[in-house]
């Protein structure tokens, strides 16, 4: 893929760089959930929800009930999966 700026033009070799000269003032978290439910929405649901029990985990200091913890870990696996088929 390759960006323009006022100056020149290059080849984008890494997310952070499509994030920051491709997708101005969109977190890295959306512009990856954009990606999923754009080019893999088999797995958009699983990733969409991992996501959010990942972010809620982190505004409770991470003391998340088990079954939540092995809800997300399914889920994980899932996407894993997915992946390595795809």
């Amino acid at each position: 893929l390759k960006a323009t700026n006022s100056k020149s033009t290059f080849k984008i070799q890494t997310f952070e760089q499509y994030c920051t000269n491709q997708r101005y003032g969109i977190s890295a978290h959306k512009v990856l959930n954009e990606l999923v439910e754009n080019h893999a929405s088999e797995i958009a649901f699983e990733y969409s929800n991992l996501f959010d029990l990942c972010h809620t985990a982190k505004y409770v200091d991470y003391k998340i009930e088990r079954d939540v913890s092995n809800h997300a870990k399914q889920l994980q696996k899932n996407i894993k999966e997915f992946c390595e088929i795809v």
